[in-house]
């Protein structure tokens, strides 16, 4: 299988002037920079001036990630990802070494081991605590670029296999709020409801290969899923404007990609999309969740490292930017302070 070429032409013309970019380009630059040793907040800075003329795809930033683009190259990545998404594919398709497509038995056995270590992940894991920041974001309709709202600090619990969410401060600030009830966008159940229902037997998600991978320099399998609404565990909330400041929840169905490591068999990310009734207020939904090996008590554990939550009404659309640091293992005495 070809590799993208990368010429020194190539990556001059992403810097015109009012161009707008392709695929091709976006990896040139991207590799460019690596190859030079530029920080990532650079790299960053170059590819913040793109605008996309073709989709740019999850497995192009899964590979640039690989390669060793940072978190705030990851960033502009993900959000050219999501400005993009109603463009065309590019005409000649970008394509990375990757192992020969696994038979179909080789595939069922990898989704039932996946499976096996999934419904069974709550009860491998110990209690323990750790930190969670939610950089929430906002966006009105026609406007460009995010307005970061707020920064939340939350204490996560995980004892006797439940997860238990405190607020501790909001933008540095300590508080006695909770984290219900401060409004805005909010959610939970990243942690271990959204691998669980993946792979729950009542649910039946339908899977089928796509396509390999390298994510964080773990060769992956990657399998396209779907859940019909009638066996979803996926709730939807939001207020309803009728000014009595009432909430309506629907289940949804969901589409997605899951991503399998082909060495541990474990599953490293989950990409979520909501299929909403048309009569919703809420239009759009999406989750991104990534698992890493962290160690608690001596031992790794497989468990989330960040999270990337949106949705979209009308009028506005919301992010949810989460990471998981701290992670110790919980005993009587453990507690998390905020100076």
């Amino acid at each position: 299988m070809r590799r993208v070429v990368v010429t020194a032409l190539a990556a001059m013309a992403v810097y015109a002037a009012g161009a707008q970019q392709s695929v091709h380009d976006l990896i040139a630059a991207v590799q460019k920079g690596l190859r030079g040793g530029e920080s990532d907040g650079r790299i960053a800075r170059e590819i913040r001036k793109f605008q996309m003329r073709e989709r740019l795809d999850e497995r192009t930033i899964e590979e640039l990630e690989s390669a060793g683009a940072g978190p705030k190259t990851l960033e502009e990545m993900e959000r050219l990802r999501y400005e993009s998404a109603g463009l065309a594919k590019a005409p000649q398709a970008v394509e990375f070494p990757a192992p020969p497509t696994p038979s179909a038995a080789e595939q069922t056995a990898v989704l039932h081991a996946a499976a096996r270590y999934a419904l069974n992940y709550t009860d491998s894991l110990p209690d323990f605590l750790c930190e969670q920041t939610v950089r929430r974001y906002e966006q009105l309709l026609r406007q460009n670029g995010w307005d970061l709202k707020d920064t939340l600090t939350v204490k996560l619990s995980y004892l006797d296999r439940e997860e238990n969410y405190t607020l501790i401060a909001i933008n540095g600030r300590k508080t006695l709020n909770t984290y219900d009830s401060i409004g805005g966008a909010l959610s939970k159940g990243e942690f271990a409801s959204l691998l669980l229902s993946l792979f729950d037997p009542s649910v039946g998600t339908h899977f089928w290969w796509d396509h390999w991978t390298t994510l964080r320099k773990r060769v992956t399998h990657v399998y396209r899923y779907r859940i019909e609404q009638e066996k979803s565990h996926y709730h939807l909330t939001a207020g309803v404007d009728n000014g009595f400041g009432q909430l309506e929840t629907v289940i949804v169905g969901e589409n997605g990609f899951v991503y399998i490591d082909r060495d541990s068999g474990r599953v490293v990310r989950i990409i979520d999309d909501a299929v909403i009734p048309w009569d919703f207020p809420v239009r759009q939904a999406s989750r991104i969740l990534d698992y890493d090996f962290t160690d608690i008590g001596g031992k790794p554990f497989l468990l989330p490292l960040r999270a990337d939550v949106r949705m979209a009404t009308d009028r506005i659309r919301t992010r949810n930017a989460v990471e998981f640091t701290g992670y110790r293992k919980f005993t009587g005495e453990s507690t998390i302070t905020y100076k």
